[in-house]
């Protein structure tokens, strides 16, 4: 069974994407591939990006029999990270915080949007003081004035929130348990420094318990509203 993690940040995504089979999708920054299971199917086309040529390498290869979904290594904060192609849809889930050049990232974002295509993103209202990234704000014009740059419109700036349901179950049967077992307390600017990627690249049980145990822990949290 592959380790999926505590992926509720999926759920918030699906709900901007409609079922549509002629859709096509981008995602940038794909944590440990946990979209790609949820969309299967439901839209003509899946790409997903990521510096890490390590992570890249390992869901090529456990989707190598889906033509369905791509997988591409790059950086996409470099003016000659290019696709050749264009998608209905892009979209990324706390990569911002994680990236050098947030111009180059929207830049990017900006040469593969259709026209009248949508992107969202995701990303956490942090301080400078309490970011644990290396991507920050210090207000919202700076960014609204990076996106503008790259020639893309703002139609919708929310904020959003977990519930309080949410919270419980992440902190009490996800986040504290976690912290008793992960030794890496830091959050590594690259997936195949993360303690999740040495476990989905294990043979041993462990891979195994922690998969059953995301599973039931994340359907639990979505049994009620996730996010406000």
């Amino acid at each position: 069974m592959r380790y999926l993690s505590f992926d509720t940040r999926d759920y918030l995504i699906l709900k901007w994407i409609p079922e549509n089979k002629d859709l096509t999708l981008l995602e940038i920054g794909v944590g440990l591939g946990s979209f790609a299971n949820k969309i299967l199917g439901k839209v003509k086309k899946y790409c997903g990006v990521d510096i890490s040529c390590e992570l890249i390498d390992y869901l090529s290869d456990l989707y190598k029999n889906n033509d369905f979904i791509n997988w591409r290594c790059l950086d996409v904060c470099q003016e000659n990270s290019i696709l050749n192609e264009k998608f209905n849809i892009i979209f990324s889930a706390h990569t911002l915080e994680h990236v050098e050049s947030p111009q180059g990232y929207f830049n990017f974002i900006a040469k593969h949007l259709e026209p009248n295509g949508t992107t969202f993103v995701i990303f956490p209202n942090e301080s400078k003081e309490k970011h644990h990234g290396i991507t920050w704000f210090n207000n919202k014009k700076e960014l609204l004035e990076i996106i503008v740059k790259a020639r893309l419109k703002v139609t919708e700036l929310l904020e959003v929130k977990e519930t309080t349901w949410h919270r419980v179950v992440k902190w009490s049967l996800w986040g504290f348990p976690r912290s008793m077992i992960v030794r890496n307390k830091k959050t590594p600017q690259t997936f195949e420094k993360t303690e999740a990627f040495k476990i989905i690249k294990s043979t041993g049980i462990k891979k195994y318990l922690f998969a059953v145990y995301a599973k039931i822990v994340t359907n639990l949290a979505a049994m009620f509203p996730l996010y406000k």
